[in-house]
């Protein structure tokens, strides 16, 4: 199952627009908290975008309040717990709109996630909500260009070089589990420490955005 997500920053609208004809989307999610254009570029304030995208005859729903990192936070102040990315994961709303997603996905959809944010890595698209997806199994695709995508699988990998230098010591050491299920320990601590930084990397990541 695969799920698109695409900023669309400084693009023209008739490359956005455009963007979304060739990768075949036929609906459009909006996970910003606030959807109008934070820059001089109007036409992507809701009334306008929604009214260009669905004149292509393509859907549009906003689920910013269920998805945007904002709103999980306030969600989570009201109930008095603390804002961290675990806790954000678990937030009832949220977890709402990624099921709704999934089923979108699974009913056959072609779904794009919209923000204003280009690059899928300081975004909550390629952070937060990728993080979610991926545990429910969507592969997802980070529109760059016309003939550049860049899959999760790519974050994490700048994740980890992102955030490595930073948690290089902290895991040397295998676990007991790790020595007692794996003959090759070798490969287990290189396998060990890669996913554990990653790990921790979303979790620096994510206080990054939020802030």
């Amino acid at each position: 199952m695969k799920c698109y997500t695409i900023g669309y920053s400084d693009r023209k609208l008739e490359e956005f627009l455009e963007l979304l004809r060739l990768y075949n989307i036929d609906c459009v999610i909006d996970v910003r908290n606030t959807p109008y254009a934070r820059n001089n570029n109007r036409v992507y304030d809701k009334e306008i975008i929604e009214k260009q995208i669905k004149q292509s005859g393509i859907n549009y729903i906003y689920m910013g309040d269920k998805l945007s990192i904002k709103n999980v936070h306030s969600q989570l102040k009201r109930k008095g717990k603390s804002m961290n990315f675990h806790n954000a994961l678990e937030e009832n709303s949220f977890n709402k709109g990624i099921n709704k997603i999934v089923e979108g996905i699974k009913r056959g959809h072609t779904i794009v996630l919209m923000c204003e944010e280009k690059n899928p890595f300081n975004c909550s698209r390629g952070i937060f909500l990728g993080y979610a997806l991926k545990k429910e199994g969507i592969k997802l695709e980070h529109i760059i260009t016309d003939v550049m995508l860049k899959n999760q699988d790519r974050i994490e990998e700048e994740i980890y070089i992102t955030y490595e230098p930073f948690f290089q010591d902290k895991f040397v050491n295998l676990t007991i589990q790790d020595m007692v299920e794996y003959d090759d320990y070798d490969k287990v601590n290189l396998n060990y420490i890669k996913e554990r930084v990653i790990e921790e990397g979303y979790i620096r990541k994510f206080k990054q955005i939020k802030s």
